[in-house]
């Protein structure tokens, strides 16, 4: 069994390390690869020892990674520790520039809103968002543009779902 961990835990470090290579062909297999690992709490303990973070959130600039990207940050956000690591990299200027350039019903802003959903769910996460008030206009704005759009109603009720989710982060903790 040492030997599968102790493989497993090399494995997963060097496709981590993929994730930085100058090759962007290189970067998207090893970010689809990774993405299969972020789910699992077994993985989640080896990739903490890994630079994981940085590597992921150097992605977000990045259009043709992004949905994976945010997929795997998301479910690495299960994990408080890396949680606190994402949000000492401050990910919230990038995730409002995506909700408020790509708009509410974009594949691309509704994973950045469950992202940053998960990030005010935590003091310091919230803090970081309140640190530039014009962000909660941009919720706000994102949630009513979802009202005004004729797009199916089942996309439209889960964003904005997760749109009142982080409202409602920030009030829970502005309360505390």
């Amino acid at each position: 069994k040492y030997k599968i961990e102790n493989s497993m835990e090399d494995e997963l470090q060097e496709l981590v390390s993929f994730l930085k290579d100058k090759n962007p062909k290189v970067r998207k297999i090893a970010l689809q690869n990774i993405k299969s690992f972020t789910g699992s709490t077994e993985h989640c303990a080896i990739l903490k020892s890994t630079p994981i973070i940085p590597n992921l959130s150097n992605l977000l600039s990045e259009q043709d990674m992004l949905s994976d990207a945010l997929t795997c940050l998301i479910n690495l956000t299960g994990d408080e520790y890396l949680l606190k690591e994402l949000i000492e990299w401050s990910p919230i200027p990038k995730l409002m520039k995506i909700i408020f350039q790509e708009g509410p019903l974009n594949i691309h802003s509704g994973l950045a809103v469950i992202l940053l959903s998960n990030i005010t769910h935590h003091q310091v996460g919230t803090e970081a968002f309140l640190s530039q008030p014009l962000y909660i206009h941009v919720i706000v704005e994102s949630f009513f543009r979802l009202e005004e759009t004729n797009q199916t109603k089942q996309k439209e009720d889960n964003l904005s779902g997760w749109l009142v989710n982080i409202l409602m982060n920030l009030v829970q903790i502005c309360r505390s």
